[in-house]
């Protein structure tokens, strides 16, 4: 048992699968705190910051028995949201948010969820603002950026 999950692993034999890479923390972070990506002034450093691995994305879908909180530490659910546009902060804020709490509340059986946050990532950080891949505003505010 590690933090109140069984872990149990999932067995991805069969599991469909697509391969790509991920950013990661680099390593020399474990057990300490990275600081924010955007307040690293030196680019050599804010390069390395991250590791970029190959990895397999398995589809969970077909998990056969499908994963649940108490043995894998997440569950998947099927829901449909009544928000319309998710970049509408209103509609984000005082429908999504307690859409999310309700969904949490009842899967963990918890007093009270309160959602504090969201965050957008939508490019970059260090492009030219023309490169397609730039980060752009969002409509919160946030930076929009990618680990």
């Amino acid at each position: 048992v590690v933090n109140g999950v069984n872990e149990v692993p999932i067995s991805t034999r069969e599991l469909p699968f697509t391969e790509t890479y991920g950013n990661f923390a680099n390593r020399r972070y474990r057990g300490f705190r990275m600081p924010p990506h955007e307040s690293v002034s030196d680019p050599s450093e804010r390069r390395s910051m991250y590791e970029r691995r190959r990895i397999r994305v398995f589809d969970a879908r077909h998990a056969q028995p499908q994963p649940t909180l108490l043995r894998n530490g997440f569950t998947l659910i099927k829901f449909r949201s009544a928000v319309h546009n998710l970049l509408d902060q209103d509609e984000v804020t005082n429908l999504f948010y307690s859409e999310c709490a309700r969904i949490v509340q009842s899967l963990t059986s918890c007093d009270s969820v309160t959602v504090t946050q969201h965050q957008y990532r939508n490019g970059y950080a260090g492009l030219p603002v023309d490169h397609p891949k730039s980060a752009r505003p969002t409509p919160n505010g946030s930076e929009g950026v990618y680990g």
